[in-house]
């Protein structure tokens, strides 16, 4: 009975001993008895200033002890490097070509093993091309809740890509509101201003809220109507994007830049 307690004592105080020195408990404590799962990682890009980069997150996972985060540049045979290697549930990527379509993958570790992932996330940061392309000033404005105000004329920009993987498509979605008061329509007009537009259609698609939904296609200095049918003044939402159908039927890949101008028409009843 002795020696049972002793070597009792003696694994209590291994594991003590493991506590405290990173503040948590051994892998082979806390960790599941299933082995990791197949999950794919968010990908984000970010811009702070003068700074871009992709922020990288995923889910814990029990059933690992580690992560390793593999990407590769778009293209038919990919070919995956390894950009971080650890225990945290985020990595900012800062080493990356602007303009360029990238393929990320999420690995996992468990004891000696590695689980390699199959399902991938998507990259692709929007640096601009200085010779046409305008700095867009309205950025983060790609859902309905960071729609910016149009009280003016908008000079903004956008971009779309088409993936080699999986023909994956990723675009730009630029959000606007208006404040149109009771039973009036403010009109706006939208050109595109690179690729140069003469006339006719261009590669934009507008959205409007009171149209329910339904996109058009945008033409070169087009008038397009924000209704108020209501009785009350009433934010009039609209959203513009690249005309991905259009841009790429029939593509492998390929990406565009899009240059844009929005002026308000009239207001009136």
């Amino acid at each position: 009975m002795r020696k049972v307690v002793l070597l009792f004592s003696v694994v209590l105080s291994v594991l003590f001993y493991s506590v405290s020195c990173d503040g948590e408990l051994p892998f082979i404590l806390t960790r599941s008895n299933f082995e990791p799962a197949d999950s794919v990682l968010k990908s984000v890009p970010v811009t702070e200033g003068n700074r871009g980069y992709f922020a990288l997150s995923w889910e814990e996972d029990k059933g690992a002890d580690s992560y390793i985060v593999m990407r590769a540049e778009d293209a038919e045979n990919l070919t995956f490097e390894k950009i971080y290697e650890g225990r945290e549930l985020s990595f900012e990527d800062t080493e990356f070509e602007s303009n360029t379509a990238y393929v990320y993958r999420l690995d996992k570790v468990r004891g000696d093993r590695v689980f390699e992932g199959s399902r991938y996330a998507y990259g692709f940061y929007c640096g601009g091309v200085p010779h046409y392309m305008s700095e867009d000033i309205y950025e983060d404005n790609d859902c309905k809740e960071r729609a910016k105000i149009m009280d003016g004329t908008i000079e903004a920009n956008l971009y779309a890509v088409k993936f080699n993987t999986n023909s994956k498509l990723l675009y730009d979605e630029d959000w606007y509101y208006m404040t149109v008061p009771a039973g009036y329509t403010a009109t706006i007009k939208l050109n595109q201003s690179y690729r140069s537009i003469e006339s006719g259609d261009t590669d934009l698609k507008i959205y409007i809220d009171t149209k329910t939904g339904v996109g058009m296609t945008v033409k070169q200095n087009g008038i397009y109507g924000l209704e108020n049918t209501t009785n009350t003044m009433q934010d009039i939402y609209f959203r513009i994007i690249a005309d991905t159908q259009t841009l790429f039927g029939g593509v492998s890949s390929g990406s565009v830049f899009i240059d844009y101008k929005i002026e308000l028409d009239n207001i009136s009843q």
